[in-house]
């Protein structure tokens, strides 16, 4: 039986979908009493179920260090009940007009704040949490600060204080091993077990003086049949010369090096993998994936990382009947399930020396490998993901109601000038549409250079000038299209809205239709090289990465 291990290393939920984190929209919590803190829960609190489920938890509490006015200390503030992200203290009472300043960390814990900086009060450590499950957490900590005044409650969003080393560990003796330890090489600059103060306006984290040995060593006692994945938490590091992840089973230490140098950032995940015997090592990294196989034709076909997540590849197309070969790194390994279903399930899979092939038919599919979480998805076309159809009135060709298919998502607005594309409509320029994901077609995608962020005339607003406002539509036959604005307050041949201080990697909602939402603009954040739509949960985010 196949058993996976799950370590926690500290009081935190940590969010294992470092590369696309999940997105839910927050609940407001009318049972809520005294003041409150909305922390929002993109990129924050995981439970790791074998999928990125999102979410606070009954019983998680904020320890918030308020500085203001006549109040200096630290309060707790405890999730409300009935769901949500709004966290509650009957004790603090604002006053009107007193500017206050929030500094925020989870789990609760006793603390004061000076000069933007804690005590020591951030810890790494607890091995007695080992546990076997199918579902458990990977702990580590969070922060934020923010400020206030009066009454005004916080909106917040969490970061993450500490990096996460994940080691698959794979068993190719042919008989259980005892796993006693696993190791991080070179020691001293990887703490695995410590007291930290933390600066909140860097998010930096500084060592207690007590912090003598750096351990990098996790001592385990754990039976590993098949497969063991091990998540070691740790204040981030970098590693110049290369990482040494070792694993010592049944008496015998198995090394695997990664060059350097290698940066562990916070709220980052880096994987391996360490095989126990056997001759033939799985490839520590998927750098490339690709079909092949009497179905896919005579020459391999490459399938693309997505633009969303480099740990997800994607493609659709049409396969011919025969057999289907999946492979990583140009043929280092082959993509293997047990069950090769085609109707979009993700499917565990391992990676094997030799070929695993599949059996199809001819059709046209939708393949998605997911080498973060290790699964596989392949759509026929009775199974496949539908586009979002919209109608509107399309004034060009006059025709009303006017049906289409979103498969296409172009920028419009100030931020570029008006930039057009030869022979396009005002303001229409290729260079800034969103792409179609192929793993999903509610998603689309622009990342590559920082957009530029200028200023223009809005007709609908007086001729004043305004800088760096977008929305986004459907099609470029002209600006009255089917279009997504955001919520600012608009009114067509009155005046326009601006969404503004938009905070990179945060989402935010966005608004559909042909009506005043066309006069509703975001304002595009500067240094902005990535944003990414989602027209069915209607949110959109913009990001520098």
């Amino acid at each position: 039986m196949k058993k996976t291990v799950y370590i926690a290393v500290a009081a935190l939920a940590f969010s294992l979908g470092c590369t696309e984190e999940a997105k839910y929209d927050a609940v407001p919590d009318a049972t809520a009493e005294g003041f409150s803190i909305k922390a929002d829960i993109a990129a924050t609190k995981t439970v790791f179920d074998g999928a990125t489920k999102v979410e606070w938890e009954d019983g998680d509490a904020l320890g918030v260090y308020i500085d203001g006015g006549e109040t200096h200390g630290l309060y707790r503030f405890e999730k409300s009940a009935g769901g949500g992200n709004m966290f509650s203290c009957a004790e603090f009472t604002p006053e009107d007009g007193v500017e206050y300043t929030y500094y925020i960390l989870y789990p609760y814990n006793d603390f004061s704040v000076a000069d933007g900086k804690s005590g020591t009060v951030v810890s790494f450590g607890g091995y007695q949490n080992v546990t076997v499950a199918d579902a458990s957490y990977v702990d580590t900590p969070l922060y934020c600060m923010t400020s206030g005044t009066g009454s005004e409650e916080p909106e917040v969003l969490m970061h993450h204080l500490a990096t996460v080393v994940k080691v698959n560990v794979r068993n190719a003796t042919g008989a259980p091993v005892q796993v006693s330890e696993v190791r991080l090489a070179p020691a001293g600059n990887i703490c695995l077990e410590g007291d930290f103060s933390l600066d909140f306006n860097s998010g930096a984290l500084t060592p207690a003086e007590d912090n003598a040995e750096y351990s990098a060593v996790l001592p385990l006692s754990v039976t590993v049949e098949d497969e063991a994945t091990f998540y070691l938490a740790s204040a981030p590091f970098t590693a110049e010369d290369g990482l040494e992840v070792s694993v010592t089973a049944g008496g015998e230490t198995y090394p695997v090096k990664k060059d350097g140098p290698l940066t562990f950032a916070a709220g980052h995940i880096r994987a391996t993998t360490v095989t126990l015997g056997g001759a033939w090592t799985e490839p520590e990294t998927i750098e490339s994936v690709s079909i092949s196989g009497t179905a896919a034709g005579p020459e391999p076909i490459q399938v693309a990382r997505t633009l969303e997540n480099e740990n997800l590849y994607a493609w659709k197309g049409e396969l011919n009947e025969g057999s289907l070969v999946i492979s990583v790194n140009d043929g280092a390994g082959y993509i293997s399930v047990a069950d090769r279903n085609f109707t979009g399930v993700e499917s565990g899979y391992t990676v094997l020396e030799d070929a695993a092939e599949w059996d199809v038919q001819a059709d046209t599919y939708r393949i998605v490998i997911d080498t973060e979480k290790r699964t596989v998805a392949v759509r026929n076309s009775d199974n496949d993901l539908e586009n979002t159809v919209v109608e509107y009135n399309n004034t060009v060709d006059k025709v009303n109601p006017f049906s289409q298919s979103v498969t296409e998502l172009w920028m419009w607005g100030g931020f570029n000038s008006f930039s057009t594309g030869e022979g396009m409509k005002t303001g229409f320029d290729p260079e800034y549409k969103l792409t179609q994901s192929l793993a999903n077609p509610q998603l689309f995608v622009y990342h590559g250079d920082v957009l530029p962020c200028l200023n223009a005339v809005d007709a609908n607003n007086g001729n004043q000038r305004k800088t760096g406002f977008i929305k986004f539509l459907v099609s470029n036959i002209e600006n009255n299209v089917y279009a997504y604005g955001s919520t600012a307050a608009a009114k067509r041949n009155e005046y326009s809205g601006y969404l503004e201080d938009i905070v990179h990697g945060q989402p935010y909602t966005l608004v559909p239709g042909q009506s005043d939402n066309r006069y509703a603009y975001f304002i595009l954040p500067e240094n902005t090289n990535y944003v990414e739509i989602n027209i069915e949960e209607l949110t959109v985010i913009f990001d520098n990465r």
